[in-house]
């Protein structure tokens, strides 16, 4: 019948391994349980173990049991003062790390989101006060009333040959306007014409 290899604890226990009825058989391996159990036994004591699985822990727990007494155990080792405390101070502190840069990667993000809403608003400002402009402008240059371009220029007011009065009463005739006095006035002094044209006017459309 050949021998069966004892499990980690009873290897480091130098003890013989009955596989069956071993409690530490199921959680201690030939290869590596023998430096696991090492750290149980420094700190908690391989009977202590034994009978805590035995008596307290049901046995569908007992293997997540054991991974949590050998934690603590080798926690222990390395850092004999806090042991696994230690780990979890460590821990925290990484997570609150964490934390702390998901903090300023948001106030980033908003101061960035700030800035571009605000550049986005002032050139949207911009653009529209120039677009307003251009349209007063033009509504302006619209509304305005042309001025009249004058039929003769300045200094010549009073040097009107009898041809251009002849076509001026002509062009009247053709168009068939009825003129009063009022009305010859007016002319009078918008195109300029001496007293006696315009008297020559009056009489000629009598």
């Amino acid at each position: 019948m050949a021998m069966s290899s004892p499990c980690g604890a009873c290897k480091f226990l130098r003890r013989k391994c009955e596989q069956e009825c071993c409690i530490f058989a199921p959680y201690f391996s030939t290869e590596e349980g023998a430096t696991q159990f090492a750290a149980i036994h420094r700190v908690f004591g391989a009977s202590k173990v034994s009978k805590m699985l035995l008596h307290q822990v049901p046995p569908e727990v007992r293997e997540e049991e054991m991974a949590t007494i050998t934690y603590e155990a080798e926690a222990r080792v390395h850092d004999p003062i806090y042991g696994c405390v230690g780990h979890i101070v460590a821990l925290q502190r990484q997570v609150a790390s964490l934390q702390l840069q998901v903090m300023q990667a948001k106030a980033q993000l908003v101061a960035q989101d700030k800035v571009m809403f605000s550049n986005g608003t002032q050139l949207w400002g911009i653009d529209t006060h120039t677009r307003l402009q251009q349209g007063h402008q033009s509504f302006a240059s619209s509304a305005l009333p042309t001025a009249r371009k004058p039929l003769f220029a300045k200094g010549q007011e009073h040097s009107m040959s009898s041809s251009q009065s002849s076509n001026i009463i002509n062009c009247f005739d053709e168009q068939s306007m009825e003129l009063d006095s009022s009305s010859v006035s007016s002319l009078q002094q918008e195109v300029g014409m001496s007293d006696l044209q315009a008297l020559a006017l009056r009489m000629m459309r009598k």
